[in-house]
């Protein structure tokens, strides 16, 4: 399994987003989430998305590519990576990292 987790700039988010959301954090998950669960991805927490199976790295790689056409997305992006995760301590470290990040 591999999870791609990823950081954006909320400022950013909020100029590029509709005038009728209110929330820019909960209308740019929405938006990652249509594409990443659309092309492979298994499930997701926020920022935090899991892939499995035999081409679950590809898969990633892929949707980053699938991401890096959307304009807001990319002006938005604080950093994105890639992480292999065996068993669920490392998704609960993983949630761990991504909570950090953003000041939670």
């Amino acid at each position: 399994m591999y999870a791609l987790v990823y950081m954006l700039d909320m400022t950013t988010v909020q100029r590029a987003m509709p005038a009728s959301e209110v929330d820019p954090e909960t209308w740019a998950d929405r938006q990652v989430a249509e594409v990443l669960l659309t092309h492979g991805g298994d499930w997701w927490h926020g920022r935090f998305f899991v892939f499995s199976g035999e081409d679950a790295l590809a898969s990633i790689y892929q949707n980053v590519e699938r991401l890096r056409s959307i304009d807001w997305f990319v002006n938005a992006l604080e950093s994105i990576e890639v992480f292999a995760i065996s068993h669920n301590s490392d998704i609960g470290a993983l949630f761990g990292i991504q909570t950090k990040h953003r000041g939670h």
